[in-house]
């Protein structure tokens, strides 16, 4: 078990061999993650409830998925905490774009900018991480960490959990869902009986200190489908010309 865990860890990054797994947690709870190894993790809260999760690509913007996007006057950006609702630091929001092309039916282009009215403090539990670019392609076989807090937990002092996924083929992905509508800016992820849960969704999915996917969906910890990820270098051209930003 060790072995293959720290060949999992290599596999997406030597930054993540320490991320405080516990040896008595098992999913669909998660293993417990250092934050000091997961800075980029962020909250999206409407209405004082952590709702999504999110990622730091730089210090006034986050990135999410659009479905998370609902009424940005009500929207707080919550980083630097290991916990559901407790502690961290909340930040007021200037403005949420989402991708001009999101489809709230099919979920296809689900994904979404925030940007904060003030930069936020870089330090060690908060801090960016890159983002993929247009030859970073998810391969089939390709280990993912992703990071995020149940929402069936209603323990404000729940951990922050991370899970280690494998990217699937699309013809598997296609026969999962029973369906072939599975559009080419997502992809599929799982390993075994671990997957992303709920509270989990726009969240990241992290390789070699890279973001390659936004949590889009998952199956409520109930592991009948993989989970759904936006694949995040399909969209780094939009994500540039629209912050500016350089990668």
């Amino acid at each position: 078990m060790k072995a293959a865990y720290i060949v999992l860890c290599i596999a997406v990054g030597t930054n993540y061999c320490n991320v405080g797994a516990s040896k008595k947690e098992k999913y669909p709870k998660g293993a417990l993650a250092k934050l000091e190894n997961m800075p980029f993790h962020a909250d999206i809260w409407f209405n004082g409830v952590n709702k999504c999760g999110a990622t730091i690509i730089d210090q006034s913007w986050v990135l999410t998925r659009a479905r998370c996007i609902k009424n940005e006057k009500k929207i707080v950006v919550r980083t630097g905490s290991k916990y559901k609702s407790i502690d961290g630091t909340r930040h007021k929001v200037e403005k949420a774009i989402r991708h001009p092309n999101y489809n709230n039916i099919t979920n296809d282009n689900d994904i979404a900018l925030i940007k904060l009215k003030k930069p936020m403090k870089i330090k060690k539990i908060q801090k960016p991480i890159s983002i993929a670019n247009p030859s970073d392609i998810t391969k089939k076989g390709q280990i993912l960490i992703i990071t995020g807090f149940r929402d069936d937990d209603s323990d404000p002092s729940s951990p922050l959990k991370y899970s280690f996924v494998s990217v699937m083929n699309r013809a598997n992905c296609r026969k999962a869902f029973k369906r072939t509508l599975v559009s080419d800016n997502v992809f599929c992820a799982t390993k075994g009986h671990i997957d992303a849960c709920t509270g989990y969704s726009g969240g990241p999915a992290i390789s070699v200190d890279k973001l390659y996917g936004i949590i889009s969906s998952s199956d409520s910890c109930s592991h009948s489908t993989p989970g759904v990820y936006t694949r995040v270098h399909k969209y780094y051209d939009w994500i540039v010309n629209t912050t500016g930003l350089t990668f």
